[in-house]
């Protein structure tokens, strides 16, 4: 029987190290808008609360296999059920509705694993055989801070994310007119708004999908559309795209040639206009956190 603990117990650690770990590397991202899309947190305070929430998650993994009293199983289960609330809470979400918690596994299989983890939780918990390993608490935090500063060091949270990308725009050779008149022959209302983004994607590019995907969740969640997507391929492909990023928004293709010569050939693009003048325009790495927040939050 204690075998059966020692192991029940390292397993349950070992999962939600894979969880905290496979998250923070690969699926960052995803998890923030999930959690600014079921309005757990605006687009500035996103980045911070997960990171946050992630150390908690190692503490608990720490706590699992060093603790020496149930404070430990009591702080994963209290986990457990957070996790439980929160695929239950984002589970209508729109973009991120089909991301489980434990995303390494498929919807239902996470939901299946979760319950089994609940159960070898709530199992160890009431056994009378408890393991009592034992290791210093100064030693369990300097786990925790080795931890935290690897986390950093795999997907760093930069300042310059949350920063307004300032330098002023330089028009070079572009010639914008032709374009303009495009615009707002097609779309002649947008010529009073006082600004207006435009992005430009590539119905080819998962870089452009992904931010298709934000700028949808931003339109819903500021209530703001002064947004205008450019495209330049087939209308098939435009069609797909837009399906697939729900990106419900007056849109506008013009030739490649344009896109290139306004742009170059780097997507995706994203031109701020104001007064109908080209004021700024941003790679994706610049489109950040404050920038969506500053553009979609005006009155």
């Amino acid at each position: 029987m204690k075998n059966l603990h020692r192991w029940l117990r390292i397993s349950l650690a070992v999962i939600l190290l894979m969880n905290v770990f496979f998250r923070y590397n690969a699926m960052l991202e995803n998890f923030e808008l999930r959690w600014v899309e079921g309005g757990w947190f605006s687009w500035l305070a996103a980045p911070f609360a997960i990171r946050l929430f992630i150390f908690t998650e190692a503490m608990m993994v720490v706590a699992l296999l060093f603790g020496s009293s149930k404070k430990s199983l009591y702080g994963s289960l209290m986990l457990l059920l957070f996790y439980a609330v929160e695929m239950g809470w984002n589970a209508n979400n729109l973009y991120t509705g089909d991301l489980p918690i434990f995303y390494f596994f498929s919807t239902t299989v996470s939901s299946i694993l979760l319950l089994l983890l609940l159960g070898i939780n709530v199992f160890l918990l009431f056994s009378k055989n408890q393991l009592q390993w034992r290791l210093k608490l100064v030693w369990q935090g300097v786990i925790c801070l080795v931890f935290w500063i690897s986390l950093f060091v795999l997907n760093p949270l930069e300042g310059k994310y949350f920063k307004l990308h300032t330098e002023p725009y330089e028009e070079g050779v572009s010639d914008w007119k032709p374009f303009f008149d495009k615009l707002y022959t097609q779309y002649p209302q947008l010529t009073d708004h006082y600004q207006l983004l435009l992005p430009f994607f590539s119905t080819h590019c998962e870089v452009c999908a992904w931010n298709a995907i934000v700028i949808s969740a931003a339109v819903k969640f500021y209530k703001n559309a002064n947004v205008v997507p450019i495209f330049f391929d087939s209308q098939d492909d435009i069609d797909h795209f837009v399906e697939y990023t729900q990106l419900e928004l007056p849109y506008l293709v013009i030739p490649l040639e344009m896109a290139f010569n306004l742009v170059g050939d780097g997507f995706p693009a994203f031109v701020f206009l104001e007064n109908g003048e080209v004021i700024k325009d941003l790679s994706p790495k610049q489109f950040n956190y404050a920038e969506i927040h500053a553009f979609f939050n005006q009155e």
